[in-house]
């Protein structure tokens, strides 16, 4: 049996990957033996945010009592039990041997554990505009940036799990499930359904962003972070405005003096075509 975690992370196209492992988990069942618990009414199968099934194996990872085998029960020896879920990266270092002994109670001789990379400056732009959608953000992009420390937790956690199954989002943006079916040997040409919109939790356009910003300084919390809810699920495929705005390049270069070390690092642990990248100075027009 197979024990597959995909980890995320956050910004890197989860929420549509969960969203097409949900409309597809019977079809993954039923004809190849791969279990992706998720509820009926999980916003996933509606092409919504959602946080993926790792709520299935969470309390296995913290309760060492639990029976195991309820997980596969049913699947046969050579089948799959998969799960997805962002918050695995913060958890899953800190329980690397409770996790190691769930894969032997299942038999299997380890865990394998599957991460989307992004760049960190294209990240760090989306993670910022999630922030100012949904968390209420008022500040600019240029005082959030000295906050950013994604990095740093991806580095963390390849540290304990060094053989994982990396992947580039560049490199799959217009299929964002190829990893998996590469891993799990499924054939592209299977009858698969797609999630209904092209972006699920899409990335706010330069006009919204202005818009949303004014809306954290002037509303409540909880009002404003309805209002980004609602820009998206009014116009949830839209697609982002281009970048217009130069980047001042001391920004550019003070983001990548800080983080040269940590991708560099990072990078020891992939493939070539995996590799993180930081910007030129003059990228951002």
């Amino acid at each position: 049996m197979r024990l597959i975690l995909h980890v995320g992370h956050g910004k890197t196209g989860t929420s549509w990957l969960q969203s097409w492992l949900a409309i597809n988990s019977y079809l993954l069942e039923n004809k190849y033996n791969i279990r992706y618990t998720v509820e009926s009414n999980n916003p996933s199968f509606r092409g919504q945010f959602s946080m993926g099934n790792s709520y299935v194996l969470e309390p296995y990872l913290s309760e060492n009592t639990l029976p195991v085998n309820n997980l596969a029960d049913g699947l046969p020896l050579h089948g799959s039990l998969l799960f997805s879920g962002e918050k695995l990266m913060k958890i899953l270092p800190q329980k690397q041997s409770r996790l190691e002994e769930i894969a032997l109670s299942l038999g299997t001789e380890r865990p394998e554990l599957v991460l989307m990379l992004r760049n960190p400056f294209d990240h760090a732009l989306s993670l910022y505009n999630q922030k100012i959608k949904s968390q209420g953000l008022k500040m600019s992009f240029a005082n959030y940036l000295p906050m950013y420390d994604l990095p740093d937790k991806v580095l963390s956690f390849l540290r304990t799990y060094p053989s994982s199954h990396i992947f580039h989002y560049d490199n799959y943006r217009t299929k964002l499930y190829a990893p998996l079916l590469e891993l799990l040997s499924l054939p592209y040409n299977e009858n698969w359904s797609f999630p209904s919109f092209q972006l699920i939790n899409r990335s706010l356009s330069q006009s919204e962003i202005i818009f949303m910003r004014l809306c954290n300084y002037v509303f409540p919390k909880k009002l404003s972070k309805s209002i980004g809810k609602r820009l998206i699920s009014f116009r949830p495929s839209l697609m982002n405005e281009k970048f217009k705005k130069r980047y001042d390049d001391k920004l550019i270069r003070d983001f990548n003096i800080r983080w040269r070390p940590i991708v560099d690092e990072i990078n020891s642990y992939t493939h070539e075509e995996s590799r993180l990248t930081l910007p030129a100075i003059d990228s951002f027009f």
